[in-house]
């Protein structure tokens, strides 16, 4: 007789790449599943809607804990300014089960912004009012 151990998905594991979010710079959010059997099929929202499959690359899975297996996905963008705030999400479903984990990310987006250069013989006032994060060095 064959046993087999059948896992929902507990947790996910987000990972940002780089760890800082800068404006008009390619962001991979990275997320892992915790151990399923069947393996999960992740899923990639933001802002509660679906995000475009062109955007999403499979990494495959892994053998895991009991049995199971742990599964990739790697979701990679390009974020601007206006994508301060916006809330990524991944989604693990074990379709057996019918049973789901989500666990997002809030982008915190900084700006790019050359630095000002002037000439030593110029004057120039300056009245700022600050509607953005400032970059980030």
């Amino acid at each position: 007789m064959l046993c087999v151990l059948i896992v929902p998905p507990k947790s996910l594991s987000i990972d940002l790449s780089p760890p800082v979010v800068k404006a008009g710079q390619t962001l991979t959010i990275t997320c892992t599943s915790s151990t399923s059997n069947p393996a999960s099929r992740l899923s990639w929202w933001k802002d509660g809607d679906q995000v475009d499959q062109d955007d999403v690359t499979d990494g495959g899975t892994v053998p895991a804990d009991y049995g199971g297996w742990s599964t990739v996905s790697r979701l990679t963008i390009t974020p601007g300014v206006e994508d301060d705030g916006e809330i990524y999400a991944c989604r693990a479903t074990n379709m057996l089960l019918d049973e789901a984990v989500s666990d997002a990310v809030t982008l915190n987006v900084l700006c790019t912004q050359p630095p000002l250069r002037l000439s030593n013989s110029l004057h120039l006032f300056v009245f700022l009012s600050v509607t953005r994060k400032p970059s980030y060095r």
